[in-house]
């Protein structure tokens, strides 16, 4: 029934919310940025104190090397479970955010943009291509027609042309909006988007 499908898309629309304002925090994190540095800083370490000891070894040298490795395996652990959690709930939002449009038209304005924003800011991720090509079979062409020039612009962006998500937006601005399409059904004003896209 309708009223179940509304129920439904607002379920996958909020979960959709909270993974991204958890994706937006671990976005911002300074301490992800900081473990970054402090990573490419200790590998150098590592492989200046690896030197080192080739050169003369010691239970000296042997004490630091093993102390820098210790702290670099620290280091890139944290980063990298750090990483995946970021783009875990950006996966996230994305597929709840189709789910959500493919369910109902409630909240069509807003997911739509939602979703292309989180895409194309993330457009030359790689390991989201299973994702993003999912999703967007997932939400009627009409639900993102109204985005076409922003779209298209990325699509003949030369700096991106190259990227592997270029075919699945090939793909979507290929697909013919119904014929019986309404301007009223289009969405809001390319206007009101964000300068993300």
């Amino acid at each position: 029934s309708q009223s179940s499908d509304e129920d439904r898309s607002a379920v996958y629309y909020k979960f959709a919310l909270f993974a991204e304002q958890q994706y937006q925090v671990l976005l911002r994190s300074d301490e992800i940025a900081r473990f970054k540095v402090y990573s490419e800083r200790k590998k150098q370490e590592v492989s200046s104190r690896q030197a080192s000891y080739k050169q003369a070894p010691s239970t000296a040298n042997q004490h630091q090397l093993d102390k820098a490795m210790k702290l670099l395996k620290q280091d890139t652990a944290y980063y990298e479970h750090a990483t995946q959690s970021r783009d875990l709930f950006l996966a996230q939002a994305i597929e709840m955010l189709s789910r959500a449009l493919r369910a109902s038209d409630t909240f069509d304005g807003d997911a739509s943009i939602r979703l292309c924003s989180l895409w194309l800011s993330n457009f030359k991720t790689t390991t989201l291509d299973n994702i993003i090509h999912a999703s967007l079979e997932r939400v009627p062409s009409r639900k993102l027609v109204f985005l076409a020039h922003q779209l298209s612009a990325r699509l003949s962006s030369t700096d991106i042309i190259s990227a592997p998500a270029s075919s699945s937006l090939d793909d979507l601005l290929k697909t013919p909006p119904p014929a019986d399409l309404s301007l009223t059904e289009l969405g809001p004003s390319s206007d009101s988007l964000p300068e993300s896209l």
